[in-house]
């Protein structure tokens, strides 16, 4: 059985309590969603049916993912971090920039302890992985893993862009050319879904 998304509208009108303290409550799928649903409805009955209430329902906080707008303005200030960087004779591009500020800004690290051979599998995983430290007398290596910026939300990707503009200050970068960007795709740092 896949995984179904739907978003609750509405608060339901009315939620009926059992003898026992159990709680229905009906909710609604979008309509993108529902053909999915509508497939899934008939393995969800018979899972009832035969006794196997193998279904669990998670309730999240709905979050944006990041924009386009988010996403090009935050490549616009990379390209331009490593212009500067390599006018300063660093032989960096806007993809070590984008590392460099992922591995110091990005949002939901994972820390995982592997074998050290096991480390070049787990960068195909993860866009950025910083070796925290050795383990286990150099057997083993704690790593600090880092999805890319597709998977976030705005908050994340807004954090992000923050990084990258207090990069660009700390390298003296920050100039005409920032705020041109900042002002081309309406960013307002103080603004979190940016």
């Amino acid at each position: 059985m896949a995984k179904s998304f739907g978003k609750i509208t509405a608060v339901p009108k009315s939620m009926l309590m059992d003898e026992v303290g159990g709680i229905d409550i009906t909710f609604h799928i979008d309509r993108k969603h529902a053909g999915l649903m509508r497939r899934e409805w008939q393995d969800i009955r018979e899972a009832l049916n035969q006794d196997r209430p193998n279904i669990r329902l998670c309730f999240e906080e709905w979050r944006n993912s990041r924009s386009l707008e988010q996403n090009n303005l935050m490549w616009a200030l990379l390209d331009l971090m490593a212009t500067a960087m390599q006018k300063s004779g660093m032989a960096l591009d806007s993809w070590d920039c984008y590392l460099a500020c992922l591995s110091k800004y990005g949002a939901r690290p994972q820390y995982i302890e592997c074998l050290k051979e096991a480390v070049p599998a787990l960068r195909k995983m993860w866009r950025e992985i910083v070796e925290v430290e050795d383990r286990k007398g150099g057997k083993t290596v704690l790593l600090k893993c880092f999805p890319g910026s597709s998977t976030y939300d705005t908050v994340e990707m807004s954090h992000l862009i923050d990084g990258i503009f207090a990069e660009l200050d700390a390298h003296g970068i920050a100039n005409a050319d920032a705020e041109y960007w900042r002002e081309e795709y309406g960013y307002d740092k103080t603004h979190p879904s940016a």
